[in-house]
């Protein structure tokens, strides 16, 4: 209503400028005469009503947009019930709303934007594991060591098919003790899981799967819960003897000559 108003108003005060400032001035010799208008009071009078009427309507009267047709008593009536409403219910046409009235320009519309669907994010692989060689000196020592205490390469290169098994029970009994004295000195050990054995067990997500390793039938995902079948070992410390300088740890038992 407020923009009507100022419409009419601005009507009316054209109009009058026009009526007041028009002259008649004589034209030529067996002519009629012309009006002239002064041009510079219109403009500055036309000027002071942009300057006090409100954004929206000197854009209308300055024809960058049309003038909205004028709705009767009843179309009002039925607007007004409706944009009560409307106005209660959303916020966005209240600020539009509120925006008009103040004057300011009116809120640009929300438009949907044709948002292509966002690809699921890659998973990102975990790199892969650098390969490096172990030097062989400390595994050929620790054969050595366990030649040297418990004779073990001789027991395993023992033919023991002839052998009856009392026999061979009585030498396994010998190299197993030997041997695990050997271990237990230079490669102290300690269980992975300090839980016993046949206990149930829960593998939460993110688990080590260097320390725990998951067998029978795995299926889905973490978290796992089984029983546990084997603690797992650690060597806590190495002890290895030191080798001197140009030994050849490709022996792992000196042939013996007997004089």
């Amino acid at each position: 209503m407020r923009y009507v108003r100022e419409s009419v108003l601005c009507h009316r005060l054209t109009e009058s400028s026009i009526s007041s400032r028009t002259a008649v001035a004589p034209g030529p010799t067996g002519a009629a005469p012309h009006a002239v208008r002064s041009t510079t009071t219109r403009t500055a009078r036309t000027r002071r009503f942009y300057a006090l009427a409100s954004p929206p309507t000197a854009r209308i009267l300055r024809g960058r947009m049309p003038s909205p047709p004028l709705p009767g008593f009843f179309s009002r009536i039925a607007i007004a019930f409706s944009a009560y409403f409307a106005i209660l219910f959303d916020a966005a046409l209240a600020a539009k709303v509120s925006a008009l009235r103040s004057g300011a320009p009116a809120l640009p519309a929300e438009t949907e934007k044709d948002e292509k669907p966002k690809k699921a994010p890659k998973e990102k692989k975990a790199p892969a594991p650098v390969m490096r060689e172990a030097g062989p000196e400390a595994a050929l020592q620790l054969l050595a060591l366990l030649q040297r205490e418990g004779r073990f390469v001789d027991f395993l290169e023992e033919d023991l098919a002839s052998l009856p098994d009392a026999q061979i029970g009585a030498a396994a009994r010998v190299v197993h003790e030997k041997c695990r004295a050997a271990i237990r000195e230079h490669f102290p050990l300690e269980p992975v899981r300090a839980e016993e054995e046949g206990s149930k067990v829960t593998l939460e997500k993110g688990f080590d799967a260097q320390k725990v390793r998951v067998v029978g039938n795995v299926v889905g995902e973490p978290p796992f819960t089984g029983s546990l079948v084997h603690r797992g070992w650690r060597v806590r410390e190495v002890k290895l003897p030191k080798m001197a300088e140009g030994h050849d740890a490709t022996i792992v038992a000196s042939a013996e000559v007997e004089l």
